[in-house]
């Protein structure tokens, strides 16, 4: 017998799988590094793979970054959370035509369990059904994205930078100038969002996507002025371009901006707005920009893929998606979460006034759990199918239910966004907010606490496709354009600045933004390294820096009580009430001043 195609070795792994779902591709390799160990329908307890969960662990070698996995591999052991889980689940929907759900992950964690999700799904004929993502037409008018349109509408009389994103780096060597020009113009050109106005036409959100060009680079050589004031100039400069509001009708909103304050050292400022883009497009921005560099610096050409799709693409096929059953059941599910009655976002917190007139500065405080702590928390999180996430996202609840006076903790947290493998590269605005509302009803156990949590966080994750702003406008039409204003408490994890890499060049981050706030209190779980670290940050109007650091330290002790014991009810958890009165006062005197 001849050695088999890679067709034939397609058509073995998935069998009666349709033709339009398939891998992309197979290379032929001297031997399967699984040859002789991968049966059809391998017993699960022997260690080898059978042939869908050898796809399917393909699937979690990319999303994962990790090799040599095994049956009993758990996607949450491996260090996966909600993003890498919803990148797996789109692929998983490319390559088998089943659909998965986040709550199949969570409660089928391991590579075997997950693939018989998979295998029962495709026997009962669950195929994947969708609008097709595909490149539109540019002629006519190109509609916004639902979160575009509403961030369009919403900051429509907003005179601070509270929606900039500023990325800012130090530069020390033999800069090339020009190959630096080259690269911005390659990266404008390739992406749309980075060339693109919004503007409201005949009543409709649309995007003005420009033509290809080259991108301007500004140039300030400040080696003319004193030597010992040159590096601050620099700073100030661009802080004051990060912080500038932009006419998002008429003006680019891709600036980038260096700073010469020596011979062989520049400051890089590269300033965007939230509209075009979102975090995880920060990150693909930075990657493309170092290779691209790298490619002109040498003389090459560039050789990056072009992007399969671009934001317009998405958003429309965003628009034909949410219509009709699907947004029917998206609503449906809204309105039995969400008491219509009452604003959807706020965290009422008796005595907490409003200043007369915010600012919009923010300030911040950051607390380490140390190794001893994280451990607990962490196998807390195994035991109970839960991540960290999870578990300090119910930790918090407890805190704010006693600082509201309520059985309801109300948190709104981000999310990707990203469902389709062709969207993990692109750039543009995807991320929007999901309500996480836990009913804290019964004075439940800690432990029950992180139960509940978790099917609140599994049920908003099957429902995220339709932006809190949808939501809005379909349950409170008349907080479409506020729902964001209300005092809310945001929760996520930390976002670390992307670090360029330019070759013959030490490169730094700089500090370019002033850290404009949101009035609303923010949390950021930093779980990335062995030792979990918590940021929160606030509107300086009602909060400093001692009451954050104090809100901190009560959500340590919370965490710290729960690990150790879990049968805590969510009353005896620290901190007593008494101590959030007194947190509350200060507060209540800081907003008045």
């Amino acid at each position: 017998m001849g050695s088999p195609s890679p067709v034939g070795l397609r058509d073995y792994a998935l069998g009666d799988v349709p033709t339009r779902i398939y891998c992309a591709s197979l290379s032929e390799v001297e031997k399967s590094p699984l040859a002789g160990s991968s049966p059809p329908n391998a017993d699960p307890a022997s260690g080898s793979l059978s042939p869908v969960e050898e796809l399917l662990a393909s699937i979690w070698s990319q999303v994962l970054g990790r090799q040599n996995l095994r049956v009993g591999d758990d996607f949450f052991d491996l260090g996966g959370q909600s993003l890498p889980a919803a990148q797996m689940i789109a692929r998983a929907r490319d390559l088998f035509g089943v659909d998965l759900d986040i709550r199949s992950v969570f409660e089928n964690p391991t590579l075997a369990g997950l693939a018989n999700v998979i295998e029962q799904a495709r026997a009962g004929g669950h195929a994947s059904v969708d609008v097709p993502l595909a490149p539109i037409s540019r002629r006519g008018q190109l509609p916004m994205s639902f979160f575009q349109e509403w961030r369009f509408r919403a900051d429509a009389a907003l005179s601070v930078p509270l929606y900039n994103i500023a990325l800012g780096f130090e530069l020390r060597g033999p800069l090339k100038v020009e190959s630096l020009q080259d690269a911005l113009s390659h990266l404008v050109n390739r992406h749309e969002p980075l060339r693109t106005n919004y503007e409201i036409v005949d009543g409709r959100p649309v995007q003005i996507i420009h033509e290809k060009g080259t991108s301007d680079l500004q140039i300030d050589d400040l080696r003319a002025g004193p030597e010992t004031t040159r590096r601050e100039q620099a700073i100030h400069l661009l802080e004051a371009e990060a912080s500038r509001v932009v006419d998002r009708r008429s003006e680019p909103l891709f600036h980038a901006q260096l700073v010469r304050f020596d011979e062989d050292a520049h400051f890089l400022l590269l300033r965007t707005d939230r509209i075009a883009v979102d975090g995880t497009s920060g990150s693909i921005l930075i990657d493309e920009l170092s290779a691209l560099y790298a490619a002109y610096a040498r003389g090459d050409r560039p050789e990056l893929d072009p992007p399969p799709l671009q934001q317009a693409d998405w958003a429309q096929w965003q628009r034909a998606r949410l219509q009709g059953p699907r947004l029917d059941g998206l609503i449906k599910y809204w309105r039995g979460k969400l008491d219509s009655s009452r604003p959807l976002l706020e965290m009422a917190i008796p005595d907490l006034p409003a200043p007369k007139q915010p600012n919009y500065r923010g300030c911040g405080s950051r607390l380490e759990l140390g190794a001893a702590l994280t451990s607990r928390l962490r196998r807390l999180a195994r035991e109970n199918g839960a991540t960290l996430f999870m578990v300090v996202l119910a930790a918090l609840d407890s805190i704010l239910a006693k600082l509201s006076r309520s059985e309801q903790a109300t948190v709104l947290c981000p999310i990707a966004n990203r469902t389709r493998p062709e969207l993990e590269r692109l750039v543009g605005c995807f991320a929007h907010g999901v309500v996480y509302r836990t009913d804290l009803s019964g004075d439940p156990s800690f432990r029950d606490l992180v139960e509940r949590v978790r099917e609140v966080c599994l049920d908003a994750w099957a429902h995220h496709e339709l932006p809190i702003s949808e939501v809005a406008r379909y349950l409170r039409p008349s907080s479409y354009l506020t729902v964001y204003d209300e005092f809310h408490v945001f929760f996520d994890g930390i976002r670390r600045q992307p670090m360029l890499r330019l070759p013959g060049i030490a490169v730094d981050r700089a500090a370019v933004d002033k850290g404009a706030a949101h009035p609303s209190l923010a949390l950021f779980l930093d779980d990335e390294t062995p030792e979990l670290s918590m940021l929160m940050r606030a509107d300086a109007d009602r909060f400093d820096e001692q009451s954050l650091g104090t809100l901190l330290r009560y959500l340590r002790d919370t965490l710290t009580v729960a690990a150790s014991d879990p049968r805590q009810r969510a009353s005896r958890l620290p901190p007593p009430e008494a101590a959030l009165r007194d947190l509350l006062a200060a507060t209540r005197q800081r907003a008045r001043v």
